[in-house]
């Protein structure tokens, strides 16, 4: 007994290590992806950030209380800085295509916001929502999880 609860405790601590390993860091690359826009197009990371100076890439949910209690400042964000190169790419984790389309319409959401169709949080490690990456052009990790102040004293820092 004891052997198998050494066992499953090192099984755990491993799979533990390994989400946070396939997590980029700041100065990683990070990993390329594909999503499908609403008419059904492929839409590839490279070219959702083509003509972008900076991208958050935002894992989050309209379930995910965190994750709506931030949007007023996402949206003042991207309000402030989408005319000078800033993107968003949305990854919701909803389930509900029609729920999170509601949302978004309701919210008067203008970036593009995709459902994690294609297990993109998974190919980032993300274990849990809300989780953000700005990356650059070249797609390396600028910042990673900001929100609040924190979030526009960095977009300040990007585009002064």
């Amino acid at each position: 007994m004891k052997k198998y609860i050494i066992t499953v405790i090192a099984a755990f601590c491993c799979t533990l290590m390994w989400a946070q390993n396939a997590m980029p860091k700041v100065g990683d690359k990070v990993p390329s992806f594909i999503v499908k826009d609403a008419n059904g197009q492929e839409k590839s990371l490279a070219d959702l950030c083509k003509g972008k100076k900076y991208i958050m890439i935002d894992f989050w949910a309209t379930w995910c209380v965190p994750c709506l209690k931030e949007m007023p400042n996402v949206k003042e964000q991207y309000t402030k800085y989408a005319d000078r190169g800033f993107e968003i790419i949305g990854i919701s984790e909803d389930r509900s295509k029609p729920t999170m389309d509601e949302y978004v319409q309701k919210e008067g959401i203008k970036w593009p916001v995709f459902r994690d169709q294609t297990k993109i949080a998974a190919l980032y490690g993300v274990t849990m929502i809300p989780t953000t990456f700005i990356i650059d052009a070249e797609g390396t990790v600028i910042a990673k999880d900001l929100r609040g102040e924190d979030f526009g004293n960095k977009l300040a820092q990007l585009f002064p």
